[in-house]
């Protein structure tokens, strides 16, 4: 199976991602791997951000939702610019926060087919 990304992925492509950072997170993955399915979900999160922030700039920005989603979407934006951590648990750890900001997208953002 190949690491590269298509310039805009589809759903499946997405949850195959998430899906290989889920169980790489279960096992013994090289950093090297970690590092490739990383990479993959922060440009599946840069794919969706777009879409995810016109949705929240519309709300009202006096709202609790408006606070709540912008700084979801603030952090998530934080994580995906962060390298993985030193060591096999902190890169574990990273590429799980990576895996659960790039499904929640794509529920709520993400493309439609």
């Amino acid at each position: 199976m190949s690491n590269a990304v298509p310039e805009v992925a589809t759903v499946a492509d997405i949850h195959a991602s998430i899906e290989q950072a889920r169980e790489a997170g279960c096992g013994q993955s090289s950093p090297s791997e970690m590092a490739a399915l990383a990479d993959r979900l922060t440009r599946h999160i840069r794919q969706m951000t777009p879409t995810a922030q016109a949705a929240v700039d519309e709300l009202w920005h006096g709202d609790t939702r408006w606070y709540s989603l912008r700084t979801r979407l603030d952090g998530i934006e934080h994580q995906a610019a962060r390298s993985l951590g030193e060591g096999a648990l902190a890169a574990h750890v990273e590429l799980g926060l990576l895996a659960a900001d790039t499904a929640w997208l794509l529920t709520r953002y993400g493309p439609t087919e």
